[in-house]
């Protein structure tokens, strides 16, 4: 090696290590700062770093918020040696922006400031489709617990696939937070980041013997609303809690006797192409009793019901 290579060679290293230093540095003033909260306001924190400890006004922004964006990322940007201008722009952009930006810089790949720009101007072409899609995706974040590891788990796309159930129902449990083995690997872009335990999902999927709420809703001529009334007035006897937020299993033999003994209101009026008040009024008529469900809706015991709606047929009368 030549006095040239020689002298490149040192300074790479020395200039490396530099840089390794002043991110451990930031990263250190940063959790200092964050040890404040405990004692002091945002407001008195800002003035005490200020005026005391003579920190540049936009370098105390960057520090303040750095808890509340790159908590957790500290590795990642110890590793790459990120500059401290490039960690006060990962601070101040966006969810959006800052991930994708973070998977770059994790991938090892160059980053510089200017790549902010084509991030930015990239997510602000979204369609409408792809910004729903990106929505929930934060929503998903927000709420899944993440694991410390992605030992066991499956990228959710592929755990959709080996636990045979619809994408869809996967963004449901999560959503709905059921799903707690969740580990949200920084590394990946969208929502490859999110793997999950396919055992966890095929023990909250629907077995196969079972209807859920909205099967016997359309079963038994209602809404899904007035199903959820019916099982907690004792009518229905549901099997377990679903997986969908206020939704119910239940066996199709219970549900066929629910509606072997009782029949709801819409059914009587679609049976015979009536107006709902219409049926009331003939059923009060004909001294059928209604059964309180909830206020304003009820439901009457089929053979009583139907007797009396026949009768009216057969007489060819029709209340309007």
């Amino acid at each position: 090696m030549n006095s040239q290579a020689a002298a490149l060679h040192n300074a790479r290293k020395q200039i490396t290590e530099l840089q390794g230093e002043m991110t451990a540095r930031a990263i250190k003033l940063a959790n200092e700062i964050e040890k404040l909260d405990a004692v002091l306001s945002v407001k008195e924190s800002k003035e005490f770093l200020k005026l005391r400890c003579g920190l540049a006004s936009s370098d105390i922004s960057t520090l303040v918020k750095f808890s509340h964006t790159l908590k957790g990322r500290e590795e990642i940007l110890q590793k790459h040696r990120v500059p401290f201008p490039v960690i006060k722009r990962l601070v101040t952009a966006s969810e959006d922006v800052r991930n994708e930006a973070l998977a770059r810089i994790s991938s090892g790949a160059r980053f510089d400031i200017s790549d902010f720009g084509a991030i930015s101007k990239r997510f602000a072409n979204l369609t409408e489709a792809e910004a729903i899609a990106r929505s929930q995706r934060r929503t998903i974040r927000r709420i899944a617990e993440p694991k410390n590891s992605a030992e066991g788990l499956t990228p959710l796309l592929k755990a959709a696939q080996r636990s045979a159930q619809p994408f869809a129902e996967l963004v449901i449990l999560l959503q709905g937070g059921q799903l707690r083995d969740v580990f949200y690997d920084e590394t990946k872009i969208g929502l490859c980041q999110i793997q999950v335990s396919v055992e966890e999902i095929r023990a909250l999927a629907k077995p196969a013997h079972v209807i859920d709420t909205k099967d016997v809703a359309a079963r038994i001529g209602t809404d899904g609303i007035f199903v959820t009334h019916l099982v907690h007035a004792g009518f229905l006897k549901p099997l377990k809690q679903g997986y969908k937020r206020g939704g119910w299993w239940f066996l199709p033999a219970d549900v066929d006797e629910f509606h072997k003994t009782y029949t709801t209101l819409s059914q009587l009026a679609r049976a015979d192409s009536l107006h709902f008040s219409t049926v009331t009024a003939a059923l009060t008529k004909a001294g059928v009793k209604s059964i309180a469900v909830e206020q304003n809706r009820a439901i009457y015991l089929r053979h009583e019901a139907e007797e009396a709606m026949a009768k009216r047929r057969l007489k060819g009368v029709r209340i309007n």
